[in-house]
């Protein structure tokens, strides 16, 4: 019985404390602004080359390019000792770097010369579009 009495005078004691605010201005937090997290660091993309200014560049495998846009590209290069026209797209890997993507096409010098003597009449139906 003394045991009862004890944890009831406990109970009355706890019950009479008042319980302390966690956090003292409890009320101003909800008048303040919201804390801003702080923005994620933006990949870094490789430098963008100039739009078709005809600039011939040296990429980091020594072959000389011309850039077409944002991601294209006309490079000269060899491939299994023959000389190659190369129109691709370009993409930028983990690394950042420039690499050569699926989509494109290489032509052999005669496949280029055949396609340099085309230009006037594709001109020519870009124009009557």
């Amino acid at each position: 019985m003394a045991n009862q009495k004890r944890k009831l005078s406990r109970a009355v004691i706890d019950e009479e404390e008042e319980e302390e605010p966690l956090f003292e201005d409890d009320e101003d937090e909800e008048d303040a602004p919201p804390v801003k997290r702080p923005k994620k660091e933006a990949k870094r993309k490789a430098p963008e080359p100039t739009e078709g200014d005809g600039t011939v560049q040296m990429n980091q495998d020594g072959e000389k390019y011309v850039a077409l846009g944002k991601n294209r590209r006309v490079t000269v290069r060899k491939f299994q000792g023959k000389p190659l026209v190369d129109i691709r797209e370009y993409y930028v890997d983990k690394d950042e770097k420039q690499k050569p993507g699926k989509k494109g096409i290489s032509l052999s010098p005669e496949q280029w010369k055949a396609l340099k003597q085309c230009l006037p009449a594709i001109d020519d139906a870009l124009a009557a579009l």
